[in-house]
């Protein structure tokens, strides 16, 4: 039984109390209740009454600091539980979807049985479409959730000498992942260059090293050298990089950076719900690297042990089979033709505006208003009671930008028709 050390905080260097995580492949010790007197669990517990409540008193309610939910921050796009979004700039979902062949098939769906559990037609289907081996096929509920369980199967399988190298800027859930666990982690890119943070880790480290091929939310791509070099120098110190290639299928301009022989030797996780325009169906896989030493088969053991017993629902699946239909693939490359021409006449107006843009090669914007001296936030306030939402970009490392989601023109125009009034209205400063 191994015991890891580790902070509240996340990092090794971290101050607090120290909490023990107690990691074994055999049951841990019986679990007991507070008030027990030291008795291990009995089921008769379950059976116990609920608290009774004085006739005609008020149900008490719950004090709102120690509601969780509440103070919860904000992460994502789509949906916030703020009222409804007339126009959602906030997600990087295709904006023709949803995709007609894709949707049928979820509609279609067969919702009154489980589904089978270890997806082998699925996998089978999904190995085909990428001309690999199905077993290293690895099923899970979208790529935000394959996100936390390799990261959670690499911290098992190292321990203490595991840590997360996460892209900055980058999605929030890569450091998210590694903080949730107590594990070491360290951003890279930008002025913290990746392969020097990597050349940098003492000897000892296992490296899990994070990438999101095309960039969230820049919108980049990355060189195929840097990749090979980078894959090659984690390699030599045992550890993995893990590529997120959720919007390789959205790739507006050029070919894929990720070559087959430098696919074979990462980690990546899929997801073809944004290229389909259906976000809120969850589904996606996993492709483990070719090799088979032997650490690479724990960690492929662990991937599967952690798994749910069905991480899939037939929604689910269902996405997932149409998803790699020549149907589909055709349905999308056309849909992609009237996206680049509305994608490069938003990023003009932006710049028009006298705004800031990247230039990527994925359907979504990452943009500076007018300048950095501009109160962002107040603005973003005022859009969303709008009902226009656009996603803040500060949680992924970029304060003062925002990330809009390339959107047909009479969605764009209600963007422009409030950045007019908030122009006229003398709140930016010029």
């Amino acid at each position: 039984m191994e015991e890891v050390k580790c902070s509240p905080g996340g990092l090794a260097s971290g101050g607090g109390a120290e909490a023990t995580l107690v990691m074994a492949d055999r049951p841990l010790a019986p679990a007991r209740l507070p008030g027990d007197q030291g008795k291990p669990y009995d089921a008769r517990w379950a059976q116990a009454r609920p608290p009774t409540r004085r006739a005609g008193a008020e149900p008490r309610s719950m004090d709102p600091s120690m509601n969780l939910f509440s103070q919860l921050p904000q992460l994502h796009g789509g949906e916030d539980g703020l009222g409804p979004v007339l126009h959602d700039f906030s997600t990087n979902a295709n904006p023709m979807g949803p995709s007609p062949v894709v949707l049928e098939a979820v509609q279609k769906a067969s919702v009154e049985r489980y589904p089978d559990p270890n997806y082998s037609g699925l996998r089978l289907e999904l190995a085909r479409f990428h001309q690999i081996d199905p077993d290293r096929i690895d099923p899970c509920s979208g790529v935000s959730e394959g996100i936390r369980r390799l990261t959670l199967a690499w911290h098992v399988l190292h321990g203490q000498r595991g840590i997360v190298l996460v892209p900055r800027p980058g999605y929030i859930d890569y450091k998210a992942s590694a903080v949730s666990l107590g594990m070491r982690w360290q951003p890279h890119g930008g002025d913290l260059p990746t392969l020097e943070v990597v050349r940098q880790l003492p000897d000892d480290c296992k490296p899990l090293v994070w990438l999101c091929e095309p960039c969230n939310p820049t919108g980049t791509a990355h060189a195929t050298a840097f990749m090979e070099e980078l894959v090659e120098e984690v390699h030599r110190r045992g550890g993995m990089v893990a590529l997120d290639r959720a919007y390789e299928p959205l790739r507006l301009t050029g070919g894929p950076t990720v070559t087959p022989a430098m696919a074979d030797r990462v980690w990546q996780l899929w997801s073809p719900n944004k290229a389909a325009g259906m976000t809120g169906v969850r589904g996606g896989y996993g492709i483990a690297p070719r090799e088979f030493s032997e650490d690479m088969i724990k960690l492929r053991h662990r991937m599967r042990q952690l798994s749910p017993s069905w991480v899939l629902g037939a929604d689910g699946v269902a996405m997932l089979h149409a998803a790699i239909t020549p149907e589909h693939q055709a349905w999308l490359a056309e849909s992609l033709e009237q996206v680049r021409k509305w994608a490069k006449g938003q990023r003009e107006s932006l710049q028009s505006w006298g705004w800031t843009c990247w230039e990527g090669v994925t359907p979504f914007i990452l943009a500076q208003p007018m300048n950095s001296r501009m109160d962002v936030q107040a603005w973003l306030s005022d859009l969303r009671a709008q009902g226009i939402r656009v996603r803040d970009a500060s949680n992924m490392g970029l304060p003062g930008w925002i990330r809009l989601g390339v959107r047909p023109p009479q969605t764009f125009h209600a963007l422009a028709r409030a950045w007019v009034r908030r122009y006229e209205s003398g709140a930016v400063i010029k």
